[in-house]
């Protein structure tokens, strides 16, 4: 009984040692990352993961590795989130379905001045791709 006692008021006695001591460079970084993380989360609607915060926080020049941010993400309380990211359009497939095709009932084009109908993805214009 009497070892932890003394054991007690040791650390007691450490205490106030402890509470002055000056903020280490380590947790200095942790504090300079976390606010870098916290802005990256909200510039990126809160989209990336540890890793993709990782990969961004390397590109602006912070040394850092994966599982510190990790640690520093559940720390601020930070997480990726998928909510918000896809938006669901009620109806769509009832307008694409409902619009028939005009030119199949058609026979096919023989010849010029006809019409005719092709399927696209892009089309390059001047102020970029459509």
């Amino acid at each position: 009984m009497a070892t932890v006692t003394c054991t007690a008021m040791q650390s007691a006695r450490r205490l106030p040692q402890r509470l002055s001591r000056a903020e280490s460079d380590h947790r200095r970084h942790d504090k300079l990352l976390m606010g870098a993380i916290v802005e990256l989360n909200q510039g990126f609607r809160r989209a990336y993961g540890a890793r993709r915060v990782h990969q961004q926080l390397r590109q602006s020049g912070l040394s850092c590795s994966i599982r510190r941010v990790s640690r520093l993400m559940k720390e601020a309380g930070v997480h990726a989130s998928t909510k918000g990211l896809y938006v669901w359009n009620p109806g769509g497939h009832a307008f694409y379905t409902s619009a028939s095709n005009v030119l199949a009932e058609d026979a096919p084009p023989s010849g010029e001045g006809q019409p005719w109908a092709g399927d696209f993805t892009y089309i390059r214009a001047p102020s970029g791709w459509l």
